[in-house]
């Protein structure tokens, strides 16, 4: 997606993986730093701290 931008097999794929797990919904992520971005940007607020240490995937540190 960063490349090629959202297309309908990728939603369709998630639509099938969210099905299969029986959510309303599923992202995929192409990358860990992408995920984690996901994540962190979604769940925390400038209040909160992520305690981390050099062993975390280089995303997180």
């Amino acid at each position: 997606r960063f490349i090629c931008g959202t297309q309908g097999i990728h939603k369709e794929l998630e639509s099938r993986i969210a099905r299969f797990l029986g959510m309303d919904d599923a992202i995929l992520y192409s990358s860990c730093f992408d995920a984690n971005g996901g994540l962190f940007e979604t769940l925390l607020t400038d209040a909160d701290a992520v305690i981390s240490d050099e062993l975390n995937h280089a995303s997180i540190i």
